[in-house]
């Protein structure tokens, strides 16, 4: 019998916090699925910045190297149930914190960010709460951020959660958006103190609810976080407006000589909260404990899963494209009706096929999430997707996404050329327009290359925490798959709008020879303006293994070359959804019928065995989804596509 260590729930604790910093898919954040599959993977050689309690305790028995090799493996030798106890007591204490939340299926670390600056252009400084607190200041950022977000969700709908960035978050009312930006000493040197932090506030627009924003954040700090202002007195008007005075005298003595060298320099906080009352924070409460709950239950299911051993094999992938959502109401409506179609192919299916699609494993969606690159537009259709992730109890991991031609901003490019006398020296043929003889349009780079922002800010930040990356493409890969993310779009605009380009050094990014590999992109490869550059680009699709191509675009499901691929070897093979939402009728393809795609992949042996593909449509907006025609064999309608990998 191998005895528990007091130690390890702090050491997994890092672990869990480690990887949700560095998670490449989603920032700050981890699944509940991929912290079971850390009981195999928990690092004993470093740690980060933590509970400095536990972690002096810690280090002070550590004899280093020969205490951490031995501590690793009479973990790995740990009985299971052991293990699963020791990792749902850490996410217990998580969220008893009030560190994380939970939001898409991730448990989210607020302190955990650091992939983008906050730019404070346009904004001014509404006001700054200073701060020493008993904990270090991640334990504090986390604490105000976690609850903001709750707040936001359950209880003050004027405000909206929008992004976190390395050091604070974004927030907006309609008429603002607001900065609220952890300035942390400690980090900078913690020399001085591990404990300070300065909250500070700021606001684009002089129409601001900031006060309310900021009341908000006071009644965390009194009610959430011990402060260790010696021999001060917080005097508080509470929201029955009796007065409240919090006398706080003593101090941690492992941290009081670090405090005392800041404390002369603090300001008493003194503050008025009589317009807040504070009753609501009992239904935030009650959502962080709700949200504990249900990450426990997953917890012991993903755990079970592992138990069992019983390999999945069988992966259903949604794929959607064009979905042009002009309202909130119209979003609504459709998810509704797609949710009934998905749960009859999921009870009754196609039974003539004798085929059913259950669980939906992935969520395709190839491009034009917009109509025109609307900051609302893209809002809308973040939510549809939010509401995709919790009915199938997906997470941002299993959701693929690239922009497509309507997802750049027009006027961002439009106000990116400004108009020049032509000069065969200035001229790029590349980036500007030729007017005529005597003038052409030319293109400032750097504005240009913006047009993409509210693509990235209300839909890529929204759903992975992270920017839409500088080089316009992107990689996703799990334990079976590895996904290219393209951008077709990268060199389109007004003046250039049929300069669609896909580059065979795009695909040296998911070089993965071990996983089953798929490219998606929003136009077809046979769209491409140059056939020659098409043509290499399929050919270098099947010399770098890629399985399949999903894009959209043509407002049609199209199997590209059907008749070449169920004869091929290792080709692959092109799938077109088509226009699932048309926002006007010049969207629709005449005599074509929205549609979507649903597929399901089966491996055996790490490889591809079988392709089993329907599509579905419809002839209006608003109306219930049909079996669709795939293809036709000998003069009969097939709704089913059965391919078999060689």
């Amino acid at each position: 019998m191998i005895l528990l260590r007091s130690e390890w729930k702090n050491i997994i604790a890092q672990n869990i916090l480690r990887f949700a910093e560095n998670n490449p898919i989603v920032k700050g954040s981890i699944s509940v699925k991929r912290i079971v599959l850390l009981k195999d993977e928990i690092r004993f050689d470093k740690f980060l910045e933590g509970d400095d309690e536990l972690k002096y305790d810690f280090c002070k028995e550590l004899k280093l190297g020969e205490k951490r090799k031995e501590d690793k493996e009479l973990f790995k030798e740990l009985d299971f149930e052991s293990k699963k106890a020791l990792f749902k007591s850490v996410i217990s204490k998580f969220f008893d914190d009030k560190v994380c939340y939970f939001r898409n299926n991730m448990i989210v670390f607020p302190a955990r960010f650091s992939y983008k600056k906050m730019d404070k252009r346009d904004y001014f400084k509404v006001n700054t709460i200073k701060l020493v607190a008993k904990k270090n200041a991640e334990y504090t950022f986390g604490v105000v951020v976690s609850y903001l977000y709750y707040w936001t969700k359950i209880e003050n709908k004027k405000f909206r959660f929008i992004k976190h960035l390395e050091s604070g978050v974004v927030l907006e009312d309609g008429k603002c958006s607001y900065l609220i930006e952890f300035d942390r000493p400690d980090l900078i040197d913690e020399s001085v103190n591990v404990s300070s932090t300065n909250i500070n506030i700021y606001a684009n627009s002089a129409e601001n609810s900031a006060d309310e924003l900021i009341n908000f954040i006071y009644i965390i700090i009194e009610e959430k976080l011990e402060k260790v202002f010696k021999n001060y007195n917080i005097i508080v008007n509470r929201y029955d407006n009796k007065i409240a005075e919090i006398k706080i005298e003593t101090i941690d003595e492992k941290i009081k000589d670090k405090i005392n060298k800041c404390l002369d320099n603090e300001e008493i906080i003194t503050h008025s909260n009589e317009t807040l009352d504070k009753r609501f924070l009992h239904k935030i409460n009650e959502q962080f404990q709700k949200d504990k709950n249900k990450v426990l239950e997953k917890l012991d299911s993903y755990f079970d899963e592992i138990k069992e051993n019983k390999p999945k094999n069988n992966f259903t992938f949604l794929h959607l494209s064009d979905l042009h959502f002009d309202s909130l109401n119209v979003a609504n409506k459709e998810f509704c009706i797609l949710e009934k179609d998905l749960e009859l192919l999921s009870n009754e299916g196609i039974k003539e096929e004798n085929v059913k699609f259950k669980d939906i494993d992935y969520i395709v969606i190839s491009g034009d999430l917009s109509i025109k690159a609307d900051k609302k537009e893209f809002e809308t259709s973040t939510k549809f997707i939010e509401q995709l992730i919790e009915k199938y109890d997906l997470t941002p991991e299993n959701i693929l996404i690239v922009p497509g031609n309507h997802d750049y901003s027009r006027k961002v490019t439009q106000e990116a050329y400004e108009v020049a006398s032509f000069s065969l020296n200035e001229f790029n043929p590349n980036t500007d327009y030729k007017i005529n003889d005597k003038l052409f349009l030319k293109r400032d780079k750097k504005r240009w290359e913006r047009r993409f922002d509210s693509f990235s800010d209300y839909i890529y930040e929204r759903i992975y925490n992270r920017a839409y990356p500088n080089d316009l493409k992107d990689s996703i890969e799990d334990e079976r798959f590895s996904f290219l993310l393209l951008n077709s779009s990268k060199k389109l605009d007004q003046f250039f709008s049929d300069e669609v380009e896909l580059d065979k050094d795009d695909l040296i990014k998911c070089n993965k020879e071990e996983k089953i590999k798929i490219c998606i992109a929003h136009h077809p490869i046979n769209y491409f303006k140059n056939k020659i550059k098409a043509d290499d680009f399929y050919k270098n699709l099947n010399e770098f293994n890629f399985s399949f191509y999903l894009h959209g675009h043509i407002h049609n499901s199209s199997l590209i070359q059907l008749s070449n691929f169920a004869f091929a070897v290792n080709s692959t093979i092109s799938i077109g959804a088509g226009l699932f939402y048309a926002y006007n009728d010049k969207a629709r393809v005449l005599g074509v019928p929205l549609r979507y795609n649903i597929f399901t992949l089966t491996i055996k042996d790490n490889k591809l065995n079988e392709l089993i593909l329907t599509v579905r449509e419809r002839e209006k907006n608003g109306t219930t989804w049909m079996d669709g025609v795939v293809f036709y064999e000998n003069g009969v309608r097939k709704k089913v596509l059965k391919y078999k990998f060689k």
